[in-house]
C-alpha cells in the first residue's frame, strides 16, 4: 500500500511537467519540433541534453519489443517515453489488437516492454 500512495504523490508532481524528447525508429514518430528539451525544462544539466532514442522492434509476428538506446538522466521519465513511443506506434497500427504484456522492471522503473499482439485481417 505505500508504493501505491507513493505512486500517487509521484502523479501529482510530475503530471504537469513536459516530457522529455523522444524518438522512435518507426516512420513518422518523431516529436515536433517544438517538443520540449531538458533546457526548456528548467533542468539542470552538467552536459548537452540527451535525447532518448526509444525503439519499436517487431522481433517476431505478433511480438513487439519497446526500449530506449540511452536512458535519459532521470530515469523515473523513462516509463513515460516507453509509453508515449508504444502509444505513436498503437496510432501507426490500428488494426492491432494487444493480447499481453510484459514489462521489464529494475529498480521500480521499466525500462522496457515485450507487447503480445493480434493485426485484423480487415
Amino acid at each position: 500500500m505505500p508504493e501505491f500512495h507513493a505512486l500517487i504523490e509521484h502523479i501529482r508532481v510530475e503530471k504537469d511537467k513536459p516530457p522529455f524528447p523522444s524518438l522512435a525508429r518507426a516512420i513518422g514518430l518523431l516529436p515536433p519540433e517544438d517538443w520540449p528539451s531538458d533546457e526548456d525544462c528548467g533542468i539542470p544539466t552538467r552536459a548537452a541534453p540527451q535525447q532518448t532514442l526509444v525503439h519499436c522492434d517487431e522481433i517476431g509476428p505478433g511480438w513487439l519489443y519497446v526500449y530506449a538506446d540511452n536512458p535519459p538522466s532521470d530515469p523515473t521519465r523513462l516509463p513515460y517515453l516507453l509509453n508515449d513511443a508504444f502509444g505513436r506506434w498503437r496510432k501507426q497500427n490500428p488494426r492491432v489488437t494487444v493480447r499481453g504484456a510484459l514489462p521489464i522492471v529494475a529498480g521500480g522503473n521499466t525500462v522496457a516492454m515485450h507487447v503480445w499482439f493480434d493485426r485484423d485481417a480487415n
